[in-house]
């Protein structure tokens, strides 16, 4: 049967520095009837390990794509015997630098498996760590009967298929869709019933897309849609990410071996990661994804980066990762009819950019058997990160900050219109009946910083996981030195000049350089209040009024907390607990600063167990970070 070869989109591999281009179009087929012959298919790859020419042999004609080089310069040949009447059915290629312990080589082809109909894959003898891998088989319908693409020097730089109508003699194994096949993969192909939601990619062009280098994260809560071993009796137990959303961790839990297995996504910045508790081997789920919406395919954009996402169990804890700006417009990710969210991707490091989305996979259950998923929200459309207070909980006055603020914490002159919407805001809840082991992030602001520079901070409880009041900042962000450069001031690092605050209320407990740097490198990146055991919050002071500016936490064995944020002279209000039964009220000692009604002024407020936290994303040192912007307490009913 006579052929009608039509060449695939040319897919760009390398980086190489080699001027001089030479394009390729290698017939290996001219007949379905040449299958009949045995072949011998070589790969040969060049001295520096990328690959450098693809030979195919038989009944005495060689089919060639690339340029071999001389023989003392070949690393390292992989050659493969095709039976008569077997065919390539197509190619996984391994995309990097073969060097391992090297990141910023150039970037080629270090590896080809090849893929025969009915056989088993012939595997390449070189499957270096950390390295991507890309599928190139036909379309559906479609075989394979030449290579084209283009090669500088002895390297291999650009690749794709030439292809025809199929023949019945070659069935087709199961394969990735088209489009997820089309990218290339960190560590390996995901299975094959796995996929790429094309909603996730939708506003980027097709060049955009085949640049994109892929880093797959799959939950790993049902084993027919994760078919790595590792995990087949490991449940999720956490997930975090990084303050940009740019790196991910799953952590699963594997009891038959008593180890934590890890799976990551994106660069390790070594800065501090959100994480939200997963009950995996009680049966927590995953069931859901909160992503920005994507832009108008008209929009006038360089490249889409959703700077947050969030997740959602099928027992309603949500959380929000990254930098959580517009929020307000969060949505859940609607997949396919009888698909299920199975994972997330990241393909990070292009440039500065880098894109998110989700992996989905075909679902056992009926549609009409899946509870609809519902993102819970606090009574101003917040919403709740992790989950919602206890319901015998009320709020009670006064708040501490304003809730009616959208630029920043220091912006006094900004009104907002009847109507419109608050933006890039949470709530969380801190639980005071638990014994809190560990604080992270409670850190001073030096008087130029304005506090929705600061981050939030972490309460590490003993019995309960983690509570993240925002996000606490990475170690190259926090602030150590307390006089602003003129350069600095020049760059836009800060709005104010350096000798001093300048709204009201916001005095400073860090006087000089030396104290800014005793507590920030200190005690307010970490501060244990009694060992391993932990001690029960009994009061927090808080600094403000219609702004939020400080936070102390005092135990019950006494110690007291550094502060966070500028924290001079004696606090606003002072939140306390129920504490061994006894019911001690919160007291109001400057009430002119704080944002209550005029009937509630010095009224005291029975003992506190929890309080709400508003959070909000803003303009800190190394980018947006969420930090608290207002504080309220609950009482029990």
């Amino acid at each position: 049967m006579s052929l009608n070869p039509v060449p695939d989109e040319v897919v760009e591999i390398g980086t190489f520095y080699n001027p001089l281009e030479t394009r390729h179009a290698t017939s290996f087929l001219s007949s379905w009837d040449e299958v009949k012959h045995a072949k011998s298919l070589e790969l040969v790859y060049e001295e520096d390990g990328y690959l450098s020419c693809i030979k195919l042999t038989y009944n005495g004609q060689i089919c060639q794509f690339g340029n071999p080089p001389p023989e003392v310069e070949v690393s390292r040949t992989h050659v493969v015997k095709i039976n008569p009447n077997q065919w390539i059915e197509g190619f996984e290629v391994i995309i990097g630098d073969p060097i391992e312990s090297r990141e910023a080589g150039p970037v080629g082809i270090v590896n080809v498996d090849v893929w025969i109909y009915g056989a088993d894959i012939e595997y390449g003898s070189y499957r270096p760590k950390d390295r991507y891998h890309r599928l190139f088989v036909p379309a559906d319908g479609k075989a394979l009967v030449g290579i084209c693409g283009s090669s500088k020097g002895n390297r291999i730089n650009s690749f794709a298929l030439i292809q025809s109508e199929g023949d019945q003699r070659f069935p087709r194994r199961t394969v990735n869709d088209e489009l997820t096949r089309s990218l290339s993969w960190r560590n390996g192909l995901p299975p094959p019933h796995v996929r790429v939601l094309p909603d996730s990619l939708s506003a980027l062009s097709s060049a955009q897309r085949r640049g994109l280098r892929m880093e797959g994260l799959l939950f790993g809560v049902d084993e027919q849609h994760d078919e790595d071993p590792t995990t087949i009796n490991a449940r999720l137990t956490r997930i975090s990410a990084s303050g940009d959303a740019s790196r991910i961790e799953l952590t699963f839990a594997n009891p038959e071996k008593k180890l934590n297995i890890m799976r990551v996504a994106g660069p390790d910045h070594k800065s501090p990661l959100k994480s939200m508790d997963i009950d995996g081997p009680g049966g927590e789920t995953i069931v859901s994804v909160l992503m920005p919406p994507m832009p108008d395919e008209n929009a006038d954009f360089e490249w889409y980066v959703p700077k947050w996402f969030g997740v959602v169990t099928n027992r309603g804890t949500q959380s929000i990762f990254g930098q959580q700006s517009t929020i307000e417009e969060a949505c859940i990710v609607k997949t396919p009819s009888g698909f299920a969210v199975v994972g997330l991707f990241l393909s990070p490091a292009f440039m500065q950019y880098w894109t998110l989305g989700v992996l989905i996979a075909p679902t056992a259950s009926s549609p009409t058997s899946i509870s609809p998923v519902k993102v819970l929200r606090d009574e101003k459309g917040r919403i709740w990160d992790p989950e919602p207070p206890p319901s015998a909980w009320s709020l009670c006055e006064p708040c501490v900050g304003s809730e009616d603020r959208e630029i920043g914490i220091f912006d006094p002159a900004f009104t907002r219109q009847e109507g419109e919407s608050r933006i890039n805001e949470s709530a969380s809840f801190l639980d005071l009946t638990q014994p809190v082991v560990c604080f992270r992030g409670l850190l001073a602001a030096p008087s130029w910083c304005r506090l929705d520079q600061l981050g939030g901070f972490e309460v590490q409880f003993a019995n309960v996981p983690s509570r993240f009041i925002g996000m606490p900042l990475g170690d190259n962000e926090i602030p150590l030195n307390e006089e602003v450069s003129y350069e600095e001031f020049r760059a836009g690092i800060t709005t104010v000049v350096a000798d001093g605050p300048r709204i009201s209320g916001s005095e400073v407990h860090v006087k000089t350089q030396s104290e800014l740097q005793l507590q920030n490198s200190g005690p307010g990146k970490e501060w244990h209040p009694n060992g391993e055991k932990g001690a029960r919050i009994a009061a927090v002071h808080v600094w403000g009024g219609n702004y939020l500016h400080g936070v102390q936490f005092e135990m019950e064995n006494g110690k007291r907390s550094p502060k966070w944020g500028k924290a001079g002279g004696e606090p606003s209000i002072s939140f306390r607990t129920n504490t061994a039964g006894e019911v001690r009220p919160s007291t109001i000692r400057n009430s002119i600063r704080n944002l209550v009604h005029s009937e509630a002024k010095g009224r005291p407020i029975q003992g506190v167990v929890g309080l709400k936290f508003v959070i909000r994303n803003s303009k800190g040192f190394g980018g947006e970070v969420p930090g608290p912007v207002m504080i309220q307490g609950f009482t029990q009913r």
